[in-house]
């Protein structure tokens, strides 16, 4: 028996092979252009039959879209981007970029390599299994931001009922770890920047004087150096193409042409104090004095051979730093292990713990000088040790040499 759009297809009969009269009720029809028969499941009684001659429609679109939700999952790649894009505005542009950098770059390959495309797919023991993937190849630290990134992403699958928990929760918690830093030694220190040359020289006189981050002594401008009292009144620090100060943060293009100034208040930085006063050591500061005195340009202290600043402290650890390290065979504990290094001569000789950091700009809470760099009262002492670092420095490879 056959209908406008229903059927009641006939059967065959599986011990004599012949066609027998059917009983259960299908729904046929054309849907966007795509031809449908489906099983109602329904026995073909007088009473179904006249309820699917007036139905029939609605039952195939219903069918329809059952087996469609049903086939149809949500893609990781794609739902992770949008939902980082949709919460970006707690980010600064950096951040963002870092946080699609750990879902395309530490997320997705291993997951699509395991065939697991689709949110609805990963479960807490394939979580784990990454988990422990990743602390094999990378860092604590940078697990631990990978998982929490995977973690927001399942949280707004869950908001949006696409997944009914979020299983990165149920897996086992990461320990960050803290490495510390090995500091270079003062004769280490003394030979990097012996072997040095030109602005370089004066480069590293600088960070490893003061403690400054890479960042912010590219981003150095000479209206920030007082020569007179000795001091830099640090404003801003350079990371990625971008320029940060305490009111926020835009591209080196932008702050040029806004007369270098940031123009919009959308600083969402809230782990690095880029604004602080640093004590200039008289070495330092003599060196730096010189360097004014044959300055290229009037606002960037360092400049790049387009004669502007640098727009990532990577270019100098590829083209400076690294050379440097290869001509004098001393080891790569990395350029920002300068930061370290002030630090920890500073605090063996003597220099107050809540001064430092002050100087270094970390929170009088804050347990980083414990926690990361080696350990062994007045301001005005502190100012004068400071004052006298490359002092101290010659005195401890004195001291050196004589083992």
């Amino acid at each position: 028996m056959r209908g406008k759009g229903w059927d009641i297809p006939k059967k065959r009969n599986k011990t004599t092979g012949e066609l027998e009269e059917g009983n259960v009720i299908y729904v046929l029809g054309t849907v966007d252009g795509k031809f449908y028969r489906k099983s109602t499941g329904k026995e073909a009684t007088k009473l179904n039959i006249a309820w699917i001659k007036k139905n029939h429609r609605d039952v195939l679109l219903k069918l329809i879209d059952k087996e469609n939700t049903k086939q149809e999952k949500t893609n990781l790649e794609s739902y992770g981007l949008k939902v980082i894009e949709a919460t970006a505005r707690g980010r600064n542009t950096n951040t963002q970029k870092e946080k699609e950098g750990y879902l395309k770059n530490h997320i997705l390959p291993y997951f699509e390599a395991k065939k697991l495309f689709f949110i609805e797919d990963i479960k807490t023991t394939e979580i784990e299994m990454w988990q422990n993937f990743m602390l094999e190849k990378r860092s604590t630290s940078t697990t631990k931001k990978c998982k929490d990134t995977l973690s927001l992403i399942m949280n707004k699958a869950v908001a949006d009922d696409i997944i009914h928990k979020n299983y990165v929760a149920l897996a086992d918690a990461i320990t960050v770890t803290t490495k510390k830093r090995v500091p270079y030694t003062a004769g280490e220190v003394t030979t990097l920047i012996k072997e040095s040359e030109g602005w370089f020289k004066v480069f590293l006189y600088l960070i490893f004087s003061t403690g400054v981050r890479t960042g912010e002594a590219i981003g150095l401008m000479w209206d920030d150096i007082d020569f007179n009292n000795g001091f830099i009144d640090l404003k801003r620090s350079i990371t990625k193409g971008r320029v940060t100060e305490e009111k926020g943060n835009s591209t080196i293009e932008d702050f040029i042409n806004n007369d270098y100034r940031i123009v919009e208040n959308n600083n969402t930085n809230k782990t690095k104090n880029h604004t602080r006063l640093i004590p200039l050591d008289h070495t330092t500061r003599d060196m730096l004095m010189k360097h004014f005195e044959e300055r290229t340009q009037d606002k960037w202290v360092f400049v790049s051979k387009y004669n502007t600043c640098f727009s990532d402290s990577k270019t100098v650890n590829k083209y400076y730093w690294k050379p440097l390290l290869n001509k004098t065979k001393i080891e790569d504990k990395d350029l920002y292990t300068s930061r370290h290094t002030y630090v920890t001569i500073m605090k063996n000789n003597g220099a107050d713990e809540a001064w430092l950091k002050s100087v270094g700009g970390w929170t009088q809470s804050s347990r980083v000088l414990n926690d990361v760099y080696f350990t062994h009262q007045s301001s005005k002492k502190d100012i004068e040790m400071a004052n006298n670092f490359f002092y101290i420095v010659n005195e401890k490879e004195k001291q050196e040499s004589c083992y």
